[in-house]
């Protein structure tokens, strides 16, 4: 699953950068781009995001994960209506 968010959603953003760059306004960027994606998928992608800069921390990578603050936006897809 995090490897799925990783490869698809957020290396194309973020992956070229070092991990001590990554500022929130990038995570947000990330964020943006799967805003139109379902609300699962936008809360997979943050978990996967927070996970790895929660690792840069604790290994002394970075001082604090540029993810605090960062939620998922509210999904503007549509509403299937089912006749029963």
């Amino acid at each position: 699953m995090y490897r799925n968010a990783y490869n698809s959603h957020i290396m194309d953003i973020i992956g070229g950068m070092a991990v001590e760059d990554v500022k929130p306004v990038h995570i947000r960027r990330v964020m943006r781009a799967c805003a139109d994606k379902l609300k699962s998928l936008q809360h997979k992608i943050l978990i996967t995001c927070k996970q790895l800069f929660e690792t840069a921390r604790l290994n002394h990578m970075i001082a604090t994960t540029p993810c605090d603050g960062i939620k998922t936006s509210k999904h503007n897809g549509f509403r299937q209506n089912v006749k029963t």
